[in-house]
């Protein structure tokens, strides 16, 4: 598993703060082309099937980033870890 402690924010410099995202939960976004349309439906990051939204399943967890100066949030949705994966991170991290 890799662990990317110590991580500056690309924007200021400053040390980021790891925590996790869940990975069932959207992340919606919108295109430049979208927000000059008059109406527009916002895009998934990462495509949850529908069922993940609404039916019991196994956790799945992204590692995010936090800046706290500068407020930017860095999610690596290319990865998921399960809950027991999140947790042996999450002790790691908490040492």
């Amino acid at each position: 598993m890799k662990i990317m402690a110590g991580m500056n924010c690309p924007r200021c410099d400053h040390s980021m703060t790891p925590a996790f995202a869940h990975a069932a939960a959207t992340i919606p976004y919108v295109t430049p082309e979208q927000i000059l349309k008059f109406a527009h439906v916002s895009g998934d990051v990462h495509q949850v099937p529908l069922w993940k939204r609404f039916l019991p399943h196994a956790a799945e967890y992204f590692v995010t980033h936090l800046c706290g100066e500068c407020g930017i949030y860095i999610i690596d949705i290319k990865h998921t870890l399960s809950s027991a994966e999140a947790k042996e991170l999450a002790q790691i991290l908490t040492r």
